[in-house]
C-alpha cells in the first residue's frame, strides 16, 4: 500500500458511480458491484476529489468546511483516502 502525503494527488475511479442526496453519497464500483455510503463528511472529502487537488488542497478545505484541527483533519483525511484507494474507489493522480 503506498503511503499518503499532503502532495498526493488522487482522482475517481472512473468505474465509480455515485448520486448525492441530502448532503450524503451513495457510491457504486462497477468492477465488483459493490456499494458504498458516505456521511458528510466522506461526502465533502469526495467532493474535493478532482485529480487536482492534493490531500494537502482537500484537508484545507475541509477545516474551512468543518472547523476541525489541523493535525486531526490531516490524519482523518489520509486514513480515509487509502481506505477508498485500497477499496479502487479512487486512484492516485500526480
Amino acid at each position: 500500500m503506498k503511503q499518503f502525503t499532503k502532495e498526493t494527488m488522487l482522482a475517481r475511479s472512473e468505474a465509480v458511480l455515485f448520486s448525492e442526496v441530502e448532503g450524503c453519497i451513495t457510491l457504486m464500483n462497477m468492477d465488483n458491484a459493490e456499494y458504498y455510503h458516505f456521511d458528510e463528511v466522506g461526502t465533502a472529502i469526495w467532493n474535493h476529489i478532482d485529480g487536482q487537488s492534493s490531500i494537502g488542497d482537500i484537508c484545507s478545505a475541509l477545516m474551512e468546511e468543518f472547523d476541525a484541527e489541523p493535525s486531526e483533519c490531516e490524519s482523518d483525511t489520509v486514513e480515509f483516502l487509502q481506505e477508498i484507494a485500497d477499496l479502487k474507489l479512487v486512484v492516485v493522480s500526480g
